[in-house]
């Protein structure tokens, strides 16, 4: 790119590079590192090695690249050192991974690719003799002799095949005299007379002198070459080497390196950690390795990018012009990167008429300094330079259509989806790793797998239509073991598993069972004024608001004591759903304690209850620390005791023995992880008299589990209000320069910073710092030590927008419910839980504009495991509605042992979180008297596509997602809704994709109806029962009455139900879902 030419970044950073020095990159996104990536092939012009930290940031690299003009090698697969050993079809299948690792190494050594990318499970394999591509060749030259089984073997020895068609790619054919050869996709003929070459000629009848052939794939040593790939393509390439997180990388390098070993039957002694890391450090000093996170290795220079991450706008153009006008008074060329000529003239067109001096990018101003420029060119990925004032905004960050919604209609078996490089567990074979989304052509027509990779290499190819049989691995954050396909060693697993939870359900259902036996409280169906309350709602309501309060409804006027779990993210309107049942239960004349573990939370509440009440009689209090004891608290209790309030709000002070009520009702406990074990025990005695609605965005595990399992009702709140936008999220490293730019950003579209510094010792000094670097902000600081007065004030203030920034502590993690605050900065954030991150992050962005977080930590700080995986679970679950998904990583990280006891967390390792809540369910199931279906696999002999193509939904993920939703299909009508919501957010419904929802939905009928078999074709329409007492159901007895013309039923070895249909396949598909729906 020629706008990058004199950037000051890259100037130091070439200058290292020439100065033998190494250098620690920090403060890049992937889409920096791409572009630096780039202009460093061009600048020095040598090819690049990365290792990237994962695939998704592999990813991002590649497709960055490729839109960058290069051509990148990914390394994803790992090749097994002993694939000799194996059984014949597993040999095949590491032959072909082999070989095309061979092709991506040679066209990288040799060929045209100019960029690879490695990740940490693919560095350490040896398995290629690199001689082979080196040292041998062959050289055709006119007027030369050479002998026809010399040539022939050189030819095979150098990886080309013999054929008897027109040659392929690194394919030869011989006819008579004339050598045919396809070499690097060129058509060459070689004529012969005799032994002598007579000519030379490419295909387009041009003559050569002489044809120079080098090896076009490697060959296989016998696994025990010391050197491994890695570090051989750095010996012969000499590339220039990035590598990401390199710590966490060298962690996994060494452990495979271990496993490896013992897999060989060598003694591992020899490998201690500290001479792996001197192995892998001299590798770095001697073939100069730049790195983004310091790793000390010798002399090195530190690089930052300044940057506040890369801002998405997604067709929101009111922030968009908003942050343009903030570069444009500061001075810095931005540059808009359309993807096509139609979208750069219609962005030109309406940018041109809010931001002034606005130009479409060309020759001549493409060396300006300063200015805003839209092109047509296409650059995926946004990015930002501080340092020199410079800023690209991606055509996916800028006009991205909308991804999938995967939150709607959500089960609870899959909250948490599996991906690509998951371990996965399968109800029927066990926990395998998920290896890739791969469409396999069978007898001419295409169908989506996800294909599974078990123990000795085996692959199982579970039909997409068949996800809901997948579920990510959750139990350990060590590598579980493989199982192996069809074996018995999991079935069994299953069924101690089994035994031993059913033991832990019955202890679990005994509070319950008390709860159940003693009858509750029946409130009054809804009258006139409840209806007024309902309607005197500001705002319309989600589609999941309205459920959760009918199902609340449902349990309050009956007989049953509601014990719920209302899980929706923060700002999604848990707090209204609450409010209603609340209400219900004071116009039965009862009266609510609505518990908070925060004052400041508690005294949101109150004025939401003031607010929401005060043309409905309600007598609402709050009793928390600002409150003064003799003067307001003790007239409050005597209120409360006295029936006259009706509504309490308050801390866990209301847990103390001096609150006396008249007639409690109804108990709303919001965000119950913040209570400690003596607050718990407290309310674990009100529980067993009262109703309780409990409400949280990421509820603990434990809550979690009971309420996955069935032992607690759950409602999710997952619809987000309309207009609200994602909080984008940055995990950087912290520097002045990021804290001032993003603060005067947000101050320039006249909103609110949240700066949360939780060190109550140094808060003050730190606030003073920020006032230094930015003199005319107004700034407030927060804490728990203040006096409750100076407290409430700053409160009052920061509502009031008397502030422009607010530096706390993480008081306000609960309770803060401010529009103008949209910019978030958490210093240390490596410190804070996962569940206090999510928290902080939802106290901005909850209005219609775009807000920002900032997870920071100490510059050149190398991260704790945990730490790292907590930041990036934050990076991950940006989308709205991640609370629940934040939960379960929580639970990941953790590990259940705290949570469920021991034994139950051993249980956990073997078959995974959501199989054993699965177990867990059936077995409080059983002891309640209620039989669940037992699954069965079904095969599906369907002679029609039926996939999901990467022109219509890009990413694996987002493909995975709509598979889940396909796999949960039971009626016609959710097929239309899931049909409407494809088409509302990508576009028309291809066939093939119709056809897998179809397929989906008669997979689950046939289920339902014990098929074990549905064949289709041109040929043949029929089901396969299973053989059982009852062989047909009600609705197949009643179908087959009803279509007596097109359907029979024959006995042979299994049942057979018989369709004569004259209709085309798709007509065909209909009517098999018409006859089991």
């Amino acid at each position: 790119m020629d706008i990058l030419k004199n950037l000051k970044i890259f100037k130091d950073f070439y200058k290292n590079i020439n100065n033998g020095k190494q250098v620690d990159l920090s403060g890049f996104t992937d889409s920096e590192k791409a572009i630096l990536i780039s202009e460093t092939n061009h600048f020095f012009d040598k090819k690049i090695l990365i290792v990237a930290s994962d695939l998704i940031s592999a990813g991002n690299l590649e497709n960055m690249l490729i839109a960058l003009g290069h051509k990148v090698q990914v390394i994803k697969d790992f090749v097994k050192i002993n694939y000799s050993n194996l059984e014949w079809q597993k040999r095949d299948r590491e032959i072909k991974k082999a070989e095309q690792l061979s092709a991506q190494v040679v066209d990288y050594c040799l060929g045209d690719s100019d960029v690879m990318i490695f990740l940490p499970s693919t560095i350490n394999q040896n398995i290629f003799d690199f001689e082979t591509i080196y040292f041998q060749n062959l050289n055709f030259k006119v007027g030369e002799s050479y002998k026809r089984e010399e040539l022939l073997k050189s030819l095979i020895n150098l990886g080309f095949t013999r054929t008897t068609e027109k040659p392929l790619l690194n394919e030869f054919l011989i006819l008579g005299d004339i050598l045919k050869i396809n070499y690097q996709n060129e058509s060459y003929v070689v004529d012969f007379f005799g032994d002598e070459v007579e000519s030379i000629t490419k295909e387009d009848k041009t003559k050569l002198d002489n044809l120079d052939i080098k090896a076009t794939m490697l060959k296989f040593n016998d696994g025990l070459v010391e050197e491994n790939l890695f570090i051989n393509i750095i010996k012969n390439v000499l590339p220039i080497i990035f590598i990401s997180e390199p710590r966490h990388i060298l962690d996994e390098i060494y452990y495979q390196k271990i496993e490896d070993s013992s897999n060989r039957n060598k003694a591992n002694k020899f490998i201690t950690k500290d001479n792996f890391f001197l192995e892998i450090k001299k590798i770095m000093q001697n073939y100069a390795i730049f790195r983004e996170i310091y790793l000390d290795c010798g002399e090195n220079t530190q690089i930052v990018n300044q940057t506040v991450g890369a801002r998405k706008y997604f067709y929101d153009y009111k922030s968009l012009i908003s942050d343009l006008k903030y570069y444009q008074e500061n001075q810095f060329k931005v540059v808009l990167f359309c993807g096509s000529k139609d979208s750069e003239k219609s962005l030109f067109n309406y940018l041109a008429q809010q931001v002034r001096g606005i130009q479409i990018l060309d020759e001549k101003n493409c060396q300006n300094q300063n200015g805003i420029f839209i092109t047509d060119f296409n650059l995926p990925m946004s990015a930002s330079f501080l340092q020199d004032k410079i800023v690209f905004i991606g055509t996916d960050d800028l006009i991205k259509k909308n991804a999938v919604k995967i939150n709607k209609y959500v089960s609870k078996k899959s909250i948490y989806l599996p991906k690509v490089g998951d371990y996965v567990v399968h109800e029927l074979h066990g926990i395998g790793k998920c290896v890739q989304i791969e469409r396999l052509k069978i007898l001419n027509y295409e169908k989506d797998y996800v294909v599974v990779e078990y123990r000795g290499g085996d692959r199982l190819y579970v039909p997409s239509e068949q996800l809901n049989l997948l579920s990510a691995y959750i139990g350990s954050d060590e590598e579980p073991k493989l199982n192996t396909i069809g074996g018995i060693e999991f079935a069994r697993q299953k069924e101690r598993i089994k035994a031993s939870v059913k033991r832990m359900a019955f202890d679990l259902l005994k509070l319950y069972a008390e709860r159940e036996k003693r009858k509750g409280f029946v409130y009054e169906k809804d009258n006139y004024l409840y209806e007024a309350f309902e309607k005197s709602f500001p705002y319309e309501e989600t589609e999941d608001q309205l459920k959760a309060v009918a199902d609340i409804k449902k349990d309050m006027e009956s007989d049953k004591i509601l014990d719920r779990l209302i899980c929706g993210d923060v700002g999604y309107g848990k707090t209204e759903v609450a409010l209603r049942a609340a209400y219900k239960a004071v116009l039965s004349g009862k009266q609510v304690a609505f518990l908070c573990p925060t004052t400041v939370l508690s005294e949101q509440h109150y004025n939401t209850c003031k607010e929401r009440f005060k043309d409905f009689m309600v007598n609402v209090e709050v009793l928390n620390r600002f409150k003064s004891q003799k003067r307001e608290v003790e007239p409050i209790l005597q209120r409360l005791k006295e029936g006259k309030i009706d509504i309490i709000c308050g801390t866990h002070r209301l847990l103390n023995k001096d609150v006396v009520f008249k007639d409690l009702g109804l108990l709303i406990l919001d965000e119950e992880q913040k209570f400690g074990v003596e607050h718990k025990d407290k309310i674990k005695q009100i529980k067993t008299d009262v109703d309780v609605l409990t409400l949280s965005a990421t509820p603990i595990p434990r809550t979690l589990q009971m309420s996955l399992s069935g032992i607690r009702d759950i409602s999710l709140i997952e619809t987000p209000p309309k207009n609200r936008l994602p909080v984008q999220t940055y995990v950087c490293e912290y520097s002045d320069r990021l804290l001032v730019d993003a603060c005067k950003k947000e101050i320039s579209r006249n909103g609110q910073v949240f700066i949360i510094y939780n060190e109550i010792k140094t808060i003050d000094n730190f606030a003073s710092r920020v006032q230094d670097l930015l003199p005319d902000a107004v700034i407030g600081v927060a804490h728990a030590e203040m006096s409750k007065q100076l407290l409430k004030q700053t409160i009052t203030k920061m509502y009031n927008h008397e502030y422009d920034i607010v530096i706390a502590t993480t008081l306000i993690e609960n309770g803060i419910d401010n529009p103008f605050a949209n910019t978030l900065i958490v210093i240390n954030s490596d410190r804070l839980g996962l569940s206090e991150l999510y928290q902080l992050r939802g106290r901005v962005g909850r209005s219609d504009r775009l807000a920002y977080a900032y997870l920071t930590f100490e510059p050149q700080k190398v991260l704790t495991e945990n730490a790292y995986k907590r930041l990036e679970a934050l990076s991950q679950f940006t989308e709205l509605g991640s609370g629940f998904k934040i939960a379960m990583r929580d639970l990941e990280i953790r590990g259940a042992g705290d949570v469920l006891g021991r034994e139950q967390h051993g249980h956990l390792t073997k078959i995974g979180y959501e199989l054993y809540n699965k177990i867990v369910a059936e077995s409080v199931d059983e002891l309640r008297g209620q039989k669940r279906k037992e699954v069965k696999e079904i095969k599906l002999d369907i002679a029609i596509d039926a996939y999901i193509s990467s022109d219509y939904v890009k990413e694996e993920s987002e493909r995975i997602a709509i598979y889940s939703k396909i796999s949960d299909l039971f009626t016609e009508e959710q097929l239309e809704q899931l049909k409407v919501e494809l088409q509302e957010n990508i576009g028309v419904l291809p066939n093939e994709t119709l056809n897998l929802m179809k397929i989906g939905l008669l997979k689950n009928l046939a289920q339902d109806n014990f098929v074990q078999r549905v064949v289709l074709n041109d040929k043949e329409c029929k089901f396969i029962l299973y053989k059982q007492e009852n062989i047909v159901t009600d609705k197949i007895s009643s179908s087959l009455k009803e279509y007596k013309n097109e359907a029979s039923l024959i006995f042979e070895k299994d049942p057979i139900i018989n369709f004569k249909l004259n209709m085309t396949l798709e007509e065909k598909l209909d009517f098999l879902i018409k006859f089991l729906a």
